[in-house]
């Protein structure tokens, strides 16, 4: 690794390759997206840069397929678009309600814990699972 920050050379598993064109080809991003990243040096992680994180779900409410997640690097609000880095796939999806302290609300800042309605699994809404929000529409090529 530090090789590769001293060489300026960027470095990509096969796995983490396949995630990438995985998340691709199933959620439409453009080349622009994914392309940036093969410009970077060091580890690679296979995120697109139209993702920005936000934080990591909190809890799950199976009951309900809800799930709390903690807002550490921004806001959120309804009608965003996230996605949840999941081991194999990205899964996005639109923020169609927000609930704080058991409130419905509009917008939920940095530092909070929101609740939102979610089509995720138990299995795949695990404590931890990274998120994002979605900075820009995207298009197929």
């Amino acid at each position: 690794m530090d090789n590769a920050d001293k060489q300026d050379i960027g470095l990509l598993t096969t796995w983490d390759l396949y995630r990438l064109a995985r998340g691709f080809l199933r959620n439409n991003w453009s080349h622009e997206q994914v392309r940036d990243l093969f410009y970077r040096n060091g580890r690679i992680p296979p995120v697109p840069s139209n993702y920005k994180f936000l934080g990591a779900v909190d809890e799950f409410w199976e009951k309900v397929s809800a799930l709390s997640i903690k807002l550490e690097s921004g806001g959120l609000k309804v009608g965003d678009r996230v996605a949840y880095e999941l081991p194999v796939d990205f899964l996005e999806e639109s923020v169609g309600s927000l609930q704080l302290e058991g409130g419905s609300v509009n917008e939920a800042k940095e530092g909070s814990v929101a609740g939102v309605k979610t089509t995720l699994t138990r299995d795949q809404a695990k404590k931890g699972v990274r998120v994002y929000v979605v900075t820009e529409s995207v298009r197929k090529e």
